[in-house]
This record gives structure tokens, sequence and C-alpha cells, in this order.
């Protein structure tokens, strides 16, 4: 079986809707939406007539949903994947320096994606679901300890070993309480550790199963049935994915841009209306600031509903 092969099949194997990874019992705050009664205000855009259906509702928020979600995620996601794969896929000898460099850099990613989450139950449905990712890594697709793996060649059993290596050492930071173990943060570490070598492909199957949850939340809310889910889920979620794969694929963190380089030091300058003008303090103005790729949320009405669901007099899901 030939590379390509191989990712396909990977992917195949992961869109399975039996993957033990905990996502059932997430609806990423459409319960809270819809219970709040604020679902049907939505859909108008998706209607043919000027009335919206349940179905043109859905399609409205799983748009906005994943628009708000791919913003925020996809630059994190893609920059822990390409750090990830480059690691497991070096040609520098090993050393516990570089693990636990690799590791800081997934960290602080990590981190800084926790920061900009801005609700509580967004924070804890991603963390409990990373945990569960990296869970089923250890336990279904990790190398056996006879050095068996998908592939058999010298090279990917060396990157198959420090992909594991790695992955178990973000584990135990999790478990010190150092690292969040966001769900797009470990997805990002497995695709990679997989040997899947496209962070935009991660990102696309990602954002899939993101909107398949979603339309599983709704049918078990009752909000559709099974067999109109499959057909959105066929038909209009697949231009809505489309559509935010070309909004966020080129989304970056912002907190790699100078790996490669030498730190930059401050300048400073006197001015004649101010005692000094630091050079970060004009950063706003600059074009390598300004990108717009950088994480973002662009539905904060679904944020603050999200962060009430706790607040719900009787709930199905816990986010």
């Amino acid at each position: 079986m030939d590379d390509s092969s191989l990712e396909e099949y990977i992917l195949l194997v992961l869109s399975d809707s039996n993957l033990p990874t905990g996502g059932f019992v997430a609806s990423s705050g459409l319960e809270s939406y819809w219970a709040h009664g604020l679902l049907h205000m939505l859909g108008s855009q998706w209607s043919t007539n000027g009335t919206s259906t349940p179905s043109d509702q859905l399609v409205a928020f799983i748009s906005a949903s994943l628009d708000t979600y791919g913003h925020l995620i996809a630059g994190f996601l893609q920059d822990v994947h390409r750090t990830v794969y480059g690691y497991m896929h070096s040609t520098a000898p090993d050393t516990s320096s570089s693990l636990e460099h690799v590791a800081d850099t997934v960290e602080r990613l990590d981190i800084a994606l926790h920061a900009m989450m801005l609700n509580h139950v967004a924070q804890r449905a991603s963390k409990a679901q990373g945990i569960a990712l990296l869970t089923l890594y250890a336990k279904s697709f990790a190398p056996t300890p006879n050095g068996q793996d998908l592939k058999d060649d010298r090279i990917s059993v060396l990157a198959s070993k420090r992909g594991y290596a790695l992955l178990q050492e973000i584990k135990l930071r999790i478990r010190r309480g150092t690292s969040h173990g966001h769900l797009p943060i470990c997805w990002a570490a497995f695709m990679a550790a997989l040997g899947v070598h496209s962070s935009e492909k991660a990102l696309a199957v990602h954002m899939f199963l993101q909107a398949r949850a979603i339309l599983s939340s709704a049918v078990r809310l009752n909000i559709v049935g099974p067999y109109l889910s499959h057909r959105l889920l066929a038909f209009d979620v697949k231009q809505i994915i489309e559509r935010c794969m070309v909004k966020v694929k080129d989304c970056k963190s912002g907190l790699l841009v100078e790996q490669d380089k030498k730190e930059e030091q401050l300048s400073c300058k006197s001015n004649a209306d101010f005692d000094w003008v630091w050079q970060d303090d004009q950063q706003w103005a600059d074009d390598r600031f300004n990108s717009g790729n950088d994480p973002k949320t662009t539905w904060p009405l679904g944020d603050l509903l999200q962060a009430r669901h706790d607040q719900l007099h009787s709930r199905l899901f816990n986010s």
C-alpha cells in the first residue's frame, strides 16, 4: 500500500462514527441555542420562500458555528501539525532536548488556544475530547512493542516512534496540569503521529467531524430526523465546509511567526509628541501583525449562549 492509499485508509478509519472520542456528549452550543428559543431566528438566508424550516435553521447554525470555530482553531491546529510532523521526519539525531523543545512548542500553542476560548463550557468539552483522543491513540494506534506499524520501512518506524514518544510526553504534561489538552491541539498531533502529512487535510477532516457531531446532536434533540441529517451532511454541509476552508486554510496562530528567525530587539526613539515610541507599540499597524489570518471569534452570540449551557434546567449534553 503506497503512502497516499495508506493516508486515505487512515482518514476512512478516523471518519468512523463509533470512534471513542467522547464527541457524543457535546453539542457545540446547539442545545443551549435551541433551548433559549433562538434557533428559529436563523435560516432565512437558506430559505427559498422567506420562511425558514428547522433544516434551514440548523444549516445556518452549522455555518455560523463552523465559521467561528474554524477561525479560532485553524491556525493552532495547522501549526501543531507542522511542528509535530516536522519533528517526526527530521533527519537530525534524536535527543531529549529536541523532544522537550517540540513538546514545549505544542504546550505553548495549547495554552494560547485555551486563553482564546471565550467560555468555560467550550473549554471543558474541548479538553475532555482531546484527552480522549490521546487515549484512543495509545490504545488503538500506537506502535506495537515489536516495532510493527502501518508501515515497515526504517524511516517510517523511526518517525512513528518519535510520534509515540511525543504524544506520551504531551499526555504526561496534561496529567501534570501544565498543558490543557484541547481537542484541536491533540487532533493535530494525533494526525501527524499517524503519518497524515497535509495539515490542510487534517484541518478539513476535523471540520467535517465537527459538523457531523452537530448534526448528530440535532438528531438526538429531535430538531431533524436521521434521514434529513444525512441529506444535509451530503449536500449543504459540504458547501459550508468548502467555503470555510477557503477562509481559514491560511490561518496561523501567530506564535510561530518568528520561530526560525533571530528574535528582534526592541528599538526606541524619541519623538516630539511622546517621550518614547517603542517598536512593539506600533505592531498593530504592521502588515505582519494584521494579515487577517490571526485567530478570532466571528460569532460572539454563539459563545454567549454556549456559556449559559450550565444554567439550562435540563440538559442532554455537557456542552
